[in-house]
């Protein structure tokens, strides 16, 4: 794969000037003050190797809402694609607050970033085989 390309979902830059895509929430959500919660977004996107895709929290999430993004920022790798993979949110509310977010609401942000690697590394034989957290286990 050449290029880097959206699969699907409500994803997109805010201006002609903007390095990140804003990612909308599809779905109408409450969350419980000190509540954990993992989200779908139903975005999915493909990235070309050699590049990864760096999840961030909106400068505005923390402000507007009490929340924060967990294991922020987050990597996705090129091989995590396709509508299979569609990208998750893990959000905590850190008020004493029941937080709505409503459809269309933007939380996240995607950066794609090209990387390098080592000269001298051993290229992994392994095959990505599921989405979310399936290279760690």
């Amino acid at each position: 794969m050449s290029k880097n390309y959206i699969v699907s979902g409500n994803i997109y830059r805010s201006t002609k000037g903007s390095a990140a895509y804003d990612i909308m929430m599809p779905d109408d959500i409450i969350i419980k003050p000190d509540e954990v919660r993992l989200l779908e977004t139903h975005v999915a996107v493909s990235i070309r190797e050699g590049c990864f895709g760096q999840l961030t929290a909106r400068s505005s999430l923390f402000q507007n809402t009490g929340c924060i993004l967990l294991n922020s920022p987050a990597i996705i790798d090129s091989d995590y694609n396709g509508e299979e993979d569609s990208i998750k949110i893990h959000i905590k509310n850190m008020s004493n607050k029941s937080v709505e977010i409503k459809a269309g609401e933007r939380l996240a942000q995607l950066v794609i970033i090209p990387f390098e690697k080592f000269t001298n590394e051993v290229e992994p034989t392994k095959e990505r085989k599921g989405g979310l957290g399936s290279t760690g286990k």
